[in-house]
């Protein structure tokens, strides 16, 4: 998932969040941006909310993803690819 974080003042005070589609991710409450070198930028962002209805894709370990084949008859096996 893509965001976009604009801050005009370089401050926290009026940073927007906005999702993919361009619509603003209300009710923001935390922000923190990480940028490691040589590794993946990310951003944790806090949302202040009385519902939740959230749609998440989860980093799986290969032990995790290999017990969940196992689990369900199937054997997962490596190969070689160029």
């Amino acid at each position: 998932m893509k965001v976009r974080i604009v801050s005009h003042s370089g401050m926290s005070l009026g940073t927007k969040v906005y999702a993919e589609d361009g619509v603003e991710i209300k009710h923001v409450n935390h922000l923190q941006i990480n940028f490691p070198i040589n590794g993946a930028v990310t951003a944790d962002i806090g949302i202040a909310t009385t519902e939740c209805d959230i749609e998440a894709h989860p980093l799986l370990s290969l032990k995790t993803v290999m017990e969940a084949a196992e689990l369900y008859g199937y054997k997962l096996m490596r190969i070689e690819w160029p």
